[in-house]
């Protein structure tokens, strides 16, 4: 009753909200400019669910710092500034520099349209051979007062990637950070949308309805939930109350069924539902409870459709699945950040896909162990120089994590994983130096990781794809399993980028890009030495590093 009380609270206040409740890109560097500031000592902001909502980030980005990351008068207006105000002019405006390109201003109405442009062109080294990519599109973003927003992306490319991205979007019928793959020749073409709709009724509670992705984590990777899959249609609510925020979210996603021509798919509905709960304990701790759930569109008993048991936005699943007797696929995590000072932090999360206590006494290395693992450390202003960041993080997933008894319910989305974009069964280690001074940047980032991966009529566990049945018939008996069992497969790469931030509202940045790749193992071998320049908008991730 005490919840009921809570929700009705939450959803019936008349508190007034000060604030725009438009989404932040999700780009890693845009959201580690704002994490100088939202990840000091004392401040609490749950770092945790992105995008961030301007409303949650404006009021821990101080005045001097709001030009680095493009906020204008019509922002300060939309979070409660009073002084704002007299700088807010009525009409039509052009900024190339800093805000939106194309800024209508009506009252309390705002709309900000901005292009998107990613073109790059360059040369492989290694395959010896002329590589490019024409990206376009349009972002609008809109305010209608401070309690809702509205915001749309359209993104189409046109590119000849690197080979081995080739070809994950010919096995996937889908290119990475987009959705289908349209081949020409060695071209590719492929489209991208966003759009939401963001409504905070009041002050603790905020609902919004899109098609889009989301990233759950404080680290580069996820072992919850990453955007490296394309858009999904999704609900969220959030309540955010105290040092307590709470994030539902109910979403509409796809699993790939193979067809009787090679690599070509079709794509069948299955649904997901997410928790997340996180807590600011102390002025130096938050800690972070997962839960997630994916289940098909059918079952043995014929169509299933939407599950009302998981629609329940407070009560946490596993209970209502021992409840329903529920085959569906279960994940349970746990994050921690720890704020050593003001400009160090660390952080872990711990995920658990599947565990069988009882059996696993009864032998080594039960198929059922399945979780991952991550730590990380993020420092700013590294040796006391001003802008300069570092960030190292390790993953560490066990075989068959992600993966599934019935395949229609892994842990994918058209293909993609939900999480990391090397599956399972392997254990990575990153390194990332941000430095920006005067508009001018440069990024450094150095992968290795080392992956068991499925040989010839195996499944060794790095495939989320297949159903866990292919390890034995019977799953009683599937012991012996080992971490990084399989084909031992290795992969370093190294990405340096400089360049100059021209628009930091958009991420519109004219850059120079090297690129390093090497994948070796008992039975394949690929290199890549790519050098580039570009114009780019950076406001989404595109994951290059697999």
């Amino acid at each position: 009753m005490k919840i009921l009380h809570l929700i009705t609270l939450i959803l019936t206040g008349s508190v007034v909200i000060h604030a725009q409740q438009g989404q932040m890109p999700l780009d890693q560097t845009y959201n580690y400019r704002l994490e100088r500031h939202l990840n000091k000592a004392g401040v609490g902001f749950h770092t945790l669910m992105k995008p961030y909502l301007e409303s949650e980030v404006l009021q821990y980005i101080p005045a001097d710092a709001r030009k680095e990351m493009g906020i204008t008068a019509y922002n300060e207006y939309f979070s409660g500034d009073s002084a704002a105000d007299a700088e807010l002019k009525e009409g039509i405006r052009f900024s190339a520099r800093r805000g939106d390109l194309l800024q209508i201003q009506k009252k309390k109405i705002y709309i900000g349209i901005n292009p998107l442009v990613d073109f790059i062109g360059g040369y492989d080294l290694k395959e010896k051979t002329t590589l490019f990519g024409s990206q376009y599109g349009a972002n609008i973003q809109a305010h209608f007062g401070r309690k809702f927003s509205a915001g749309f992306s359209y993104r189409g490319i046109y590119e000849k990637p690197m080979d081995y991205i080739a070809q994950r979007a010919r096995e996937r019928d889908v290119l990475p950070g987009f959705g289908r793959a349209t081949f020409d020749g060695d071209a590719i073409t492929a489209n991208d949308f966003n759009g939401y709709v963001s409504f905070t009724p009041a002050k603790y509670f905020n609902m919004q309805a899109g098609y889009g992705r989301h990233f759950w984590g404080d680290g580069y990777r996820s072992m919850f939930l990453s955007d490296h899959a394309p858009s999904y249609p999704y609900l969220l609510l959030n309540a955010n109350v105290w040092r307590i925020k709470y994030s539902y979210m109910f979403n509409v996603m796809q699993t790939a069924n193979p067809t009787e021509v090679p690599n070509q798919f079709n794509f069948d509905t299955k649904y997901s539902v997410f928790h997340m709960l996180s807590v600011d304990v102390t002025k130096w701790f938050q800690f972070g409870f997962f839960e997630g759930v994916i289940w098909e569109t059918g079952d043995s008993t014929g169509r299933r459709g939407i599950d009302v048991n998981y629609l329940n936005p407070v009560v946490f699943m596993r209970p209502v699945e021992f409840a329903v007797g529920s085959p569906d696929n279960i994940t349970l995590g746990v994050n921690l950040k720890f704020k050593a000072e003001d400009k160090m932090v660390f952080y872990t999360q711990v995920l658990l896909d599947d565990l069988d206590i009882k059996k696993a006494r009864a032998g080594r290395g039960f198929y059922r162990n399945k979780f991952a693992w991550q730590a990380g450390i993020k420092t700013f202003n590294l040796l006391k120089i001003p802008m300069l960041d570092f960030q190292a993080e390790m993953n560490l997933v066990r075989p068959y994590v992600y993966a599934h008894k019935t395949p229609e319910q892994n842990y994918t989305h058209m293909n993609m994983p939900l999480a990391h974009p090397l599956g399972a069964n392997f254990m990575e280690l990153l390194a990332i130096l941000r430095y920006e001074k005067n508009g001018f940047y440069g990024i450094a980032k150095l992968q290795y990781a080392k992956q068991g991966r499925d040989d010839v009529g195996e499944h060794n566990g790095s495939n989320i794809y297949v159903s866990d049945f292919l390890i034995s018939p019977n799953l009683d008996v599937a012991y012996d399993n080992k971490f990084l069992q399989g084909v031992s497969t290795k992969i370093v790469s190294a990405e340096l980028r400089g360049g100059y931030l021209l628009n930091p509202k958009i991420n519109l940045s004219a850059e120079a890009i090297l690129q390093y790749r090497k994948l070796s193992s008992e039975i394949e071998e690929n290199n890549n030495f790519f050098f580039g320049v570009g114009l780019r908008s950076n406001i989404f991730n595109r994951y290059k590093d697999f």
